[in-house]
């Protein structure tokens, strides 16, 4: 926690000025069945202040059946942006990875830019992107994503479980060591994803469209994976709807690392699950042996004390309001779900949209 932390801290925000408008972005938006939240996406889209010029969207149609494509096709028709839709074309186990890689088959532009159907974009997005690229010269950059807060448990352990993700995100980057990516807010050169073969080699895997691709750029480009650190440029995304859609989205997520290269997410992970299985091992103890309840209450302290200092720092950096009583609730839905994701992940199955898959 020490180590993310410092990270954390040392990693230096973006301060960006008005330059002239340089680089051109394809915008990539795989989607299935998100009639409810494209309407979202789509007014956020027309809000970007750049260059409608120097920029497109792609948007992936992978097998919808509800009324998506007519959506887009309304909610742009009478829009100058250029936007085209594409029907994804399935040749691996991965619907969004075949999605992405049709996309950048047809992608105009020099630089892609992928978010999610339920996501919303922030208006000077690519102006500061363009800025950071101009000054830093990259190959890949990540950048910032929050959860959409509503009030209920549900919601709010969804918010606090995605600013640990980022939290780790900017420690692993500010320490020099990057880690984690988001697809939700990621940009790469077009050029460097045909470098490396794309998804080749890992399109076996259903999820890790970001990740993977950014441990192959990182033994071509070391140096050239940076993060974007500026509140203004934040992604938000929407939560999922029920418990059972949390777990089987964490263990989607989790699947994903038992194939990855870097040995400090299996170490972050060992110490993930060795700590959230402490809390409850203690929670249940104070019942067990009461004589000793000062021991396990001390382990259950530090524990949410240290959360909370880190998730505060994020909350801050985002300029966000939250609730103490809210996150300390869900230090412990965390560590029955961490236990719960970490042993299910480890079989590998899972369902999302409707479908089913096996890693």
């Amino acid at each position: 926690m020490a180590w993310v932390f410092y990270g954390f801290q040392k990693l230096r925000y973006f301060n960006h000025n008005n330059s002239v408008a340089k680089n051109t972005f394809s915008i990539v938006v795989p989607f299935r069945n998100e009639e409810k939240q494209l309407p979202h996406l789509l007014q956020s889209l027309l809000k970007i202040d750049y260059d409608e010029t120097k920029f497109e969207v792609l948007f992936v149609d992978d097998e919808s059946n509800d009324a998506s494509v007519q959506i887009i096709n309304d909610g742009l028709k009478n829009a100058h942006i250029n936007y085209h839709i594409l029907t994804n074309i399935r040749y691996s186990n991965s619907p969004k990875k075949d999605a992405i890689s049709q996309a950048l088959k047809k992608a105009q532009n020099d630089w892609i830019v992928t978010t999610d159907a339920d996501c919303i974009v922030p208006r000077k997005w690519l102006s500061i992107l363009d800025a950071f690229i101009q000054k830093k010269d990259p190959k890949m950059v990540c950048m910032p994503v929050s959860i959409i807060q509503k009030k209920s448990l549900l919601y709010q352990f969804q918010y606090f479980d995605g600013l640990s993700l980022q939290t780790v995100t900017k420690g692993g980057f500010g320490n020099q060591k990057p880690l984690l990516s988001n697809g939700a807010n990621l940009a790469y050169k077009k050029k460097t994803f045909f470098e490396v073969a794309g998804y080749i080699d890992n399109d076996i895997y259903a999820s890790g469209d970001d990740l993977f691709l950014m441990e192959k750029i990182r033994e071509l480009y070391p140096t050239k994976i940076l993060y974007l650190k500026n509140r203004e440029v934040t992604v938000l995304t929407h939560c999922v709807d029920s418990w059972k859609s949390v777990t089987q989205q964490r263990i989607r997520w989790a699947s994903k690392t038992k194939y990855l290269k870097e040995p400090m997410l299996t170490i972050l992970g060992g110490i993930t699950l060795l700590t959230n299985l402490a809390l409850l091992v203690s929670f249940i103890c104070c019942f067990i042996f009461p004589l000793d309840i000062a021991y396990f209450l001390s382990v259950i302290v530090i524990k949410i004390l240290l959360d909370t200092v880190i998730l505060v720092s994020e909350t801050q950096f985002l300029r966000q309001k939250f609730s103490l009583l809210y996150l300390w609730i869900s230090t412990f839905i965390y560590s029955v779900v961490v236990v719960w994701v970490v042993f299910n992940s480890i079989k590998g199955g899972y369902e999302w949209k409707d479908r089913s898959f096996k890693n």
